[in-house]
């Protein structure tokens, strides 16, 4: 695993569970991704038994679905920012929201173009930006989908979320 990797995936397994601990097991009508634990949802894994999903399990998939190896080359800040949109909203998200932060071409592809922008970027102005294209996303969906407003507050504590400058900053998952 690499180094941005194992810096995100403590980040958004505590995301996917929640303060509380335990293993994030949620069966709710309203959420389209169907049953989830630790943040694997059933429409997207239709043949993989959920509730017996381990948490090595989890983060065997986020390594091999959900990562992308060019994060590796951004701040491991900036990588996990991606990467937690990319779970919260779907893989292309990340990178969309990455891109319009830097105000590039928006592709859904972390190439060298968008490497070399968010390198350029101070980290801190580029995750506000980051924070703000998501806030924006957000409201889009709420506005075509009334009835997810009561996803709002869990979306908005998600969107403001920084990855601090240290990995364990006393959370752990």
């Amino acid at each position: 695993m690499s180094d941005n990797f194992n810096y995100a995936i403590p980040f958004i397994l505590l995301h996917e569970i929640g303060p509380g601990g335990g293993t994030g097991l949620v069966d709710d009508p309203a959420d389209a991704g169907g049953l989830t634990k630790w943040g694997i949802c059933q429409r997207s894994y239709p043949h993989l038994d959920i509730r017996a999903l381990t948490r090595d399990d989890a983060i065997a998939i986020y390594q091999r679905d959900f990562w992308q190896s060019s994060w590796d080359q951004l701040d491991k800040r900036v990588a996990a920012k991606c990467m937690d949109v990319s779970v919260n909203c779907g893989m292309a998200w990340g990178p969309r929201i990455l891109q319009t932060a830097l105000g590039v071409g928006v592709d859904g592809i972390i190439g060298p173009c968008t490497i070399a922008a968010a390198n350029r970027e101070d980290t801190k102005t580029l995750l506000a930006g980051m924070v703000k294209a998501l806030n924006i996303h957000y409201d889009k969906i709420l506005e075509a989908h009334p009835e997810y407003h009561k996803f709002e507050a869990g979306w908005d504590h998600r969107s403001a979320w920084i990855p601090p400058d240290k990995a364990d900053n006393g959370h752990t998952a």
